[in-house]
């Protein structure tokens, strides 16, 4: 039997125990109300499996599986052993309590039909042994279309369980309301080399144990379906598979929360980025490893893969930040930032990059919070440019604002004009910050000055930043563009920056995480407006996850 993954950040729990997790299908000679089975390994659970369900002629019995669901959000990767026979095996706290679900569905025309469903308690004791309570037994009345009409009763009837029928009399449960889910392919699968496209597929789960039917529209493209009660929060966990040898193996997964009102409209928050640390068999490599390195992710080679070995996931950077001369490096001073007539830095700052690897400008046109942002219409009033020494990371960004210079907020430089740095040293896109994981926040200018003479002084640390030594030089000034946005020879507002490389253990040739995000504020009191390059924009609702979890920035290489 396998190990299957759950959700741990690398970190093993020590007081972690292998429990097992079986369903076997109903033999010939089984008589009763169902049928129990033993699992293969030390601790033990049962799960009872309905005989009304396997002795029925017109559900298939081939396209069967069982679909098993923590309370914890982790959804048990189970695979058939023989015939009718699944197992699967899951790593869970000792001393814990769980409650599991288990859903038999059949996948009829590339859809997945829920037919029977059990729920029960399971505790799991310091010592390892586990015990049941609680046991709902199965039930059949799930129904997909909200007819009235349970879906197990549509299949023996040889009725459509995926459309109303229309002399149905719905049940007063069916309050819930139906959105759909839009996947699209990660771009980290991308990279067709080692994964078949044809076995690839994402599953959806969500908090309340609902099952989501997945249809691909596409090569890139899957939706779904999940019904919920409206404006009530569930948790949606979407994992992407790859199917090997008839065997299931989990290669990236994220979460979100999501909110659906009475017309169906969807609004989805708290998201996390793909975690690609999975590692099934627990020997060290993540699955997406294996299958790179052309290694069996589902045995446990009982070593890590050597450093000689082991082929790294290629990192692949938005920017690729060139390498300079020290003689060519700029002076850090809010002055002489200039731009040509099309838009691209000269003089100092020529040999800056200024287009990302796919060769889009580089600026920082993200909408991330709105309260009174103006539009914009395609224009671009926030360009960034970046280049190194071996010492020195050198970054300037322009913004073509509207003259009002406003710092009245004390200590909470981000409600007035100001710049927010974001660099994650390792490149690890963790979801939450440790101690190489940096996020600055710099005026604009010394509050009351009215003069041209650039700040160089005032930043404060973002509220999850590292407290360890990064060493920026910043100055902040107006600068002369071209021709301005809103009017001839409009003065910017410029920032420039120096991060000292080896502050935070950087050299050539590095990856490391990074975004940057401009505040607004032509009124006074709070921001008007946030703007980031890499963060995704707001849709529905305002949205700063970068400030809270370092998976949302880009990814910057030295060269």
């Amino acid at each position: 039997m396998q190990t299957l993954f759950t959700k741990y950040n690398n970190k093993k729990c020590a007081r972690a125990v292998l429990v097992a997790i079986a369903a076997l299908g109903i033999l010939s000679a089984c008589a009763g109300e169902g049928t129990t089975t033993q699992l293969e390994a030390e601790p033990t659970v049962q799960i009872g499996l309905p005989t009304f369900l396997f002795n029925e002629p017109n559900v298939n019995n081939n396209n069967l599986r069982p679909v098993v669901t923590l309370s914890n959000g982790t959804t048990v990767s189970v695979n058939e052993n023989a015939a009718n026979q699944w197992s699967g095996t899951i790593r869970l706290e000792a001393g814990e309590n769980y409650q599991v679900s288990v859903v038999w569905v059949e996948e009829i025309n590339g859809r997945i039909l829920p037919l029977a469903q059990l729920t029960y308690d399971l505790a799991i004791a310091n010592d390892g042994t586990t015990s049941e309570s609680n046991n709902t037994g199965y039930t059949n009345d799930l129904d997909f279309d909200n007819d009235g009409i349970s879906n197990f009763v549509e299949r023996r009837d040889v009725s459509d369980p995926f459309e109303a029928q229309t002399n149905a009399t719905p049940e007063e449960s069916t309050s819930r309301v139906t959105s759909v889910l839009t996947l699209e392919l990660p771009e980290l699968l991308e990279d067709k080399s080692y994964i078949d496209e044809d076995d690839l597929r994402p599953v959806i789960t969500l908090s309340d144990d609902s099952i989501v039917n997945i249809i691909r529209e596409s090569d890139t493209e899957w939706s779904g379906v999940v019904r919920l009660e409206p404006d009530v929060t569930a948790q949606v966990g979407i994992m992407w598979i790859v199917t090997i040898n008839e065997m299931d193996l989990p290669l990236t997964q994220r979460t979100f929360d999501i909110t659906v009102a009475e017309d169906g409209t969807n609004r989805q928050r708290n998201t996390t980025g793909y975690n690609i640390d999975l590692d099934f068999d627990e020997d060290g490599a993540s699955n997406i490893a294996e299958l790179r390195n052309d290694t069996d992710p589902f045995i446990d080679e009982d070593a890590l893969l050597t450093e000689a070995e082991e082929t790294p996931l290629p990192i692949v950077a938005d920017v690729i930040v060139p390498r300079i001369s020290a003689s060519d490096a700029p002076e850090i001073d809010g002055r002489n930032v200039v731009s040509n007539r099309t838009s691209q830095f000269g003089s100092e700052w020529a040999q800056a990059v200024q287009n990302d690897t796919s060769g889009a400008p580089l600026t920082i046109e993200n909408l991330l919070i709105d309260k009174n942002a103006e539009e914009t219409n395609g224009v671009v009033f926030r360009r960034w440019a970046a280049m190194h020494d071996g010492e020195y990371l050198y970054i300037v960004v322009t913004v073509d604002d509207d003259g009002k210079r406003l710092r009245d907020s004390g200590e909470d430089v981000y409600n007035d004009d100001s710049l927010e740095l974001f660099l994650d040293a390792d490149n690890s896109k963790s979801q939450t910050y440790d101690d190489n994981d940096f996020h600055r926040i710099y005026p604009v200018r010394r509050s009351g000055s009215s003069s041209k003479i650039s700040a160089n002084d005032g930043e404060m640390n973002g509220p999850n930043s590292s407290s360890a030594n990064l060493q920026v030089d910043f100055a902040t000034g107006p600068g002369i563009g071209s021709d301005g946005l809103r009017r001839a020879n409009f003065e910017q507002d410029v920032y420039e920056l120096r991060v000292k490389l080896d502050s935070i253990d950087l050299s050539s040739e590095a990856a490391f995480g990074f975004e940057l995000q401009v505040n607004d504020d032509d009124d006074g009191g709070r921001r008007d407006s946030k703007w980031a390059w890499k963060n995704p924009a707001r849709e529905s609702e305002d949205r700063d996850e970068a400030t809270n979890n370092p998976s949302f920035m880009g990814t910057l290489k030295l060269e």
